[in-house]
């Protein structure tokens, strides 16, 4: 069956299905993260800190928390896995429950106001 195809495509006598021409995408509602208008949003820094950076202490902290940051940017959660978070909330910075499944760049925490626990990007904090 295969062979017999391939000969009736090298030959052209294989009917062809057409499909109609795509319409161009227009974003008739777009996503607007920002509540202000008239703000701009920083970018978060390219490069990585290391909780050396800065003093960070690892004094006092709650079992199971291996440091706290402070959010320098807003984050927005883009999986239900992640943790979405203001500027100048406090995270709890934990160990992943599977260490193998740990993301070069990302952390695992918990915010000190609400209990919620999710992975985060790591440059868009600043280690306490």
């Amino acid at each position: 069956v295969v062979d017999k195809l391939a000969k009736e495509v090298q030959k052209g006598t294989l009917p062809r299905k057409t499909f109609p021409k795509p319409l161009p995408i227009t974003n008739v509602n777009p996503v607007i993260s920002n509540s202000s208008p008239n703000s701009t949003l920083a970018s978060p820094p390219k490069g990585e800190w290391t909780s050396s950076d800065e003093g960070a202490t690892t004094d006092n902290l709650p079992p199971g928390v291996l440091y706290k940051v402070k959010a320098t940017y807003k984050y927005q959660a883009e999986d239900m896995d992640e943790l979405q978070f203001e500027v100048g909330e406090i995270i709890d910075v934990i160990e992943y429950e599977d260490p193998e499944e740990q993301e070069e760049g990302w952390l695992m925490g918990v915010k000190d106001t609400t209990g919620q626990k999710g992975l985060f990007p790591a440059n868009f904090t600043k280690p306490i």
